[in-house]
């Protein structure tokens, strides 16, 4: 995992000791200052070249904001008709979109996408909004229990309109 360091970094988040104390580390070459956990897996080439790899999280960019899959899943799961969510990011990398797929507590409700929007929209700013929907019966399982995010079917749901109007 990538750590930064320098001062240029700051120290801390404001007012978030806990959030600092999982980001922030202790710099081993520098007893007083601090390394920043960037969350990016890369690894060393010849000639000190950085490869960038993956995340370690589930954080991905869309349009130049920070998206945290984990946290839609989370959202969407307190509601009190959803017991599990999915959420996936597809799409040529300058335009990817959002999609969720989650199940209903009872196999024979039907939650509406829109109902789902309106939720989200209390605790996520516009930009964490999934666009694409599906309802599913189950989520795929691998092996060892986690959702197979690779075996989720292409959405056939209609996408929820957003609530705003077309601008330039």
């Amino acid at each position: 995992e990538l750590h930064i360091g320098g001062a240029s970094v700051a120290r801390g988040y404001l007012n978030a000791p806990e959030l600092t104390s999982r980001r922030f580390v202790a710099d081993a070459s520098r007893p007083d200052d601090r390394l920043y956990r960037t969350g990016d897996l890369c690894r060393l080439l010849n000639g000190g070249v950085l490869e960038y790899v993956d995340r370690v999280d589930r954080q991905i960019k869309i349009r130049g904001y920070r998206v945290d899959l984990g946290e839609i899943e989370t959202h969407l799961t307190s509601h009190p008709d959803i017991t599990a969510a999915a959420v996936t990011a597809t799409g040529p990398s300058g335009d990817l979109r959002l999609s969720a797929y989650y199940v209903a507590s009872d196999a024979s409700l039907d939650v509406p996408p829109a109902a789902l929007r309106r939720h989200l929209q209390r605790f996520l700013p516009d930009h964490m909004l999934p666009t694409a929907w599906g309802q599913m019966p189950s989520l795929p399982l691998n092996d060892n229990g986690k959702v197979d995010r690779k075996a989720l079917p292409a959405i056939r749901t209609e996408t929820v309109p957003a609530d705003v109007e077309p601008r330039t």
